[in-house]
């Protein structure tokens, strides 16, 4: 099995070396970890992946693979760095078994900060499948706790939250346009480019948000998805050639 480590970036993936995989760990974009480095978060997410005989990976291919496989079955896994961000990191995670090929995420929280966050929007995102029966959020396939140990000779802990990976689906940003000085909708397509949604785009995609917000409140108890904020991503975009658009939510609270 090979199990490369990469970096996401718009030109494509950036493999990553021996001197890359030991520098410090990033707590926060602008923070680093005194002891972890960026080869320990790499090494406990294969771990997390692989562990119980890839328990997860039964998880995730539940849908996709009717047969029994065994681990050494799995060609290649590719964890993929994509963002580092204030509380948590999000990776994905590519798996090639045969002719299967599927993806999906692994959030790590390392933080106490972190931690908490990362719990709570999984205790959300559980509460919210049990209650509804729409397909607007993550599948979750579980949470772990690993433990790493670190050349320091440390033990540091790290949750990591498995979920459904939307592709080709985008971050949104409200952002000054320097042509024409309006505020616009800007798509932050990392393969293609950023780019400005028309006004008809933008419009659907606000109504497309109002509709998940509205499907997701509880009349019972009256909760309801809040403190979204297009700054942070919560909702993501995906344009297809033929002008349809989804939109879906993966980050928001009740």
């Amino acid at each position: 099995m090979i199990v490369p480590y990469l970096f996401s970036s718009p030109e494509g993936d950036i493999p990553l070396e021996a001197k890359d995989l030991s520098i410090p760990f990033l707590i926060t974009p602008e923070k680093t970890h005194p002891h972890l480095t960026l080869g320990n978060y790499f090494d406990t997410m294969k771990a997390c992946v692989l562990k119980n005989r890839g328990e997860l990976l039964k998880h995730v291919l539940k849908d996709k693979w009717h047969e029994d496989w065994r681990l050494e079955d799995v060609e290649k896994i590719k964890i993929r760095s994509e963002k580092h961000g204030i509380f948590y990191h999000l990776a994905s995670v590519e798996v090639f078994i045969k002719e299967i090929r599927t993806i999906f995420t692994l959030s790590t929280a390392v933080s106490r900060a972190g931690i908490e966050c990362l719990v709570r929007e999984h205790d959300i995102l559980d509460r919210l499948s049990r209650s509804f029966g729409f397909s607007y959020l993550p599948e979750i396939y579980g949470i772990s706790e690993m433990a790493c140990r670190t050349k320091h000779g440390t033990t540091e802990k790290m949750v990591m939250l498995s979920a459904q990976w939307f592709e080709d689906y985008h971050e949104w940003h409200l952002a000054m346009d320097p042509a024409d000085g309006s505020r616009k909708v800007e798509i932050w397509n990392l393969k293609t480019g950023h780019r400005y949604a028309s006004s008809t785009e933008a419009f659907r995609i606000i109504e497309e948000c109002s509709k998940i917000l509205a499907f997701y409140y509880d009349s019972g108890d009256f909760s309801r998805i809040g403190a979204w904020h297009h700054a942070a991503g919560d909702f993501i975009v995906n344009i297809q050639d033929d002008g349809r658009l989804n939109v879906t939510d993966h980050g928001s609270e009740i």
